[in-house]
């Protein structure tokens, strides 16, 4: 896993790339309940990765969204799970087909060019 995070933070850190949802949406979309959200937002908190922020149109409202920290972290963990999907792929193929793949792969990425 990216830096020892579990699945479950990294799907949060997934959730909260490009949005800042509520408690109550992160909750629905994670499939947790008020009390695990909780949890995961505070060891989330202590770990820099993420903070809480007032809503701006309902203070009532509590909003969560990645630091920078966390943002280079999902970033991380983006490129970690495209490799494994890819290596997850790859694992059936032959050492030879792997290598046409590659090849295919870098013609069709144009990095052929560059090599």
């Amino acid at each position: 896993m990216v830096r020892d995070l579990s699945v479950t933070q990294l799907r949060l850190l997934g959730l909260l790339r490009d949005r800042r949802p509520t408690m109550q949406d992160l909750a629905g979309h994670l499939g947790l309940t008020k009390s695990s959200l909780t949890g995961l937002i505070d060891r989330a908190e202590q770990r820099d990765l993420v903070r809480r922020v007032p809503d701006e149109a309902d203070r009532r409202t509590v909003r969560v969204e990645l630091t920078e920290f966390g943002h280079s972290l999902a970033a991380e963990g983006t490129v970690a799970m495209n490799e494994a999907r890819m290596d997850a792929l790859r694992e059936p193929l032959s050492p030879s087909d792997r290598k046409v793949l590659h090849r295919v792969a870098l013609r069709i990425s144009g990095a052929e060019q560059l090599a």
